[in-house]
């Protein structure tokens, strides 16, 4: 039995999940079974099951990957996928460098909103600089209003409200600026409020703020 795609968040349940085919002879096991037990599983997206080589069976596995975590009411860590699916433990100890999802006041998300966070980390990852986008440890967003702010390097970028399109151009300014800025910033305590359009206002926590003008290069 081969198992592809798989990494530490499924490959111990699947194989779990799958022992039982193992012992079939191969003309006894029904690949829709085999694929079913692994779709099952709350970290595979899809999976698709064939023979190869000399009647080995395999399993190619999509999984859903993190792309954030929160913590859940037991104070646990629970990863976030990019549907915005809070996804149980993983079957085995296994680390990923997402940031922090969490509400103001440590309010809950429903659903909806999880899901909109998640789409808005999604398109931040594809439009972002890359190393800014590395840099964010933490999401903060208001279900009141969804307004979202990125924590990243002692930074805060405050970000529009907005569907997840239209806060599109806000992070293509974003990596303007952090390319134009970054050097000047604060190392702590900078507050890039970037609900302007073509402004940012820069300032430190308690001192007045400063605007400027996004060149695009």
């Amino acid at each position: 039995l081969a198992v592809r795609g798989a990494t530490g968040l499924s490959e111990r349940a699947i194989r779990e999940a799958v022992d039982s085919f193992a012992t079939k002879q191969y003309r006894d096991v029904v690949f829709a079974d085999v694929r079913q037990a692994v779709e099952r599983l709350p970290y595979v997206r899809r999976a698709s099951v064939y023979v190869s080589g000399a009647h080995a069976l395999t399993i190619d596995v999509v999984e859903r990957m993190p792309i954030g975590h929160v913590v859940s009411a037991d104070g646990s860590l629970r990863y976030v996928d990019a549907e915005g699916n809070v996804l149980p433990p993983p079957s085995q100890r296994v680390g990923f460098n997402v940031p922090l999802i969490r509400a103001v006041d440590d309010r809950a998300c429903t659903a909806e909103q999880m899901r909109a966070v998640a789409g808005l980390i999604v398109r931040a990852e594809s439009t972002l600089d890359e190393g800014l986008f590395q840099s964010i440890s933490e999401i903060v967003v208001d279900p009141a209003t969804m307004r979202t702010e990125f924590r990243a390097g002692g930074i805060t970028w405050k970000l529009p409200a907005g569907n997840t399109k239209a806060i599109a151009g806000t992070f293509a300014d974003m990596t303007v600026f952090w390319k134009q800025a970054s050097l000047r910033l604060p190392t702590e305590g900078a507050i890039v409020d970037m609900r302007w359009k073509r402004q940012v206002i820069v300032r430190k926590q308690e001192t007045p703020s400063v605007t400027q003008s996004i060149t695009q290069s």
